[in-house]
């Protein structure tokens, strides 16, 4: 009876509203461009990665130490002029400063990944790097979409 009471006061819809097709567009064009913008900065990282653990023989961790940033600095500079499209100077300071916050948490995650891949489940450098930047590639968008490079 009581649930009657609620239901009479709430009105309820059934019907969920679908997003018009510009939308829907627009957020497909935006993941587009963050997943070949991710490509590069993944070419960017993964390749330095490998000069450093296999052509100077470096501990995967320093070298993930080194390359990530430099992958992270070309994400911020291409994403923001491209993938979401943010070309004024205003906000850039407080966007870097929130791009800094996701990317470190993002380099923390990744740092934390390859860790467990390489030294406790023995993986490969390269084996553990690829699934670990899946998983931080995914966490990336989420937050560079909705809080970094907010309209």
């Amino acid at each position: 009876m009581a649930e009657a009471a609620v239901r009479a006061r709430l009105p309820i819809s059934r019907e969920v509203a679908m997003p018009d097709r510009s939308t829907v567009i627009s957020l497909l064009q935006t993941l587009r461009r963050y997943l070949t913008v991710g490509v590069g900065s993944a070419i960017t990282d993964l390749g330095l990665y490998a000069l450093l653990t296999h052509g100077a023989g470096m501990d995967p961790v320093f070298a993930n130490l080194i390359s990530r940033p430099c992958g992270g600095l070309f994400s911020f500079t291409v994403n923001k002029l491209w993938t979401f499209n943010r070309r004024e100077l205003r906000g850039t300071s407080s966007e870097f400063l929130r791009f800094c916050l996701v990317w470190l948490a993002a380099y923390t995650l990744s740092e934390s990944l390859i860790w467990l891949f390489t030294r406790q489940c023995h993986w490969g450098p390269l084996h553990a790097k690829i699934p670990a930047e899946v998983v931080t590639g995914i966490f990336s968008f989420i937050f560079l979409r909705f809080w970094t490079f907010r309209k």
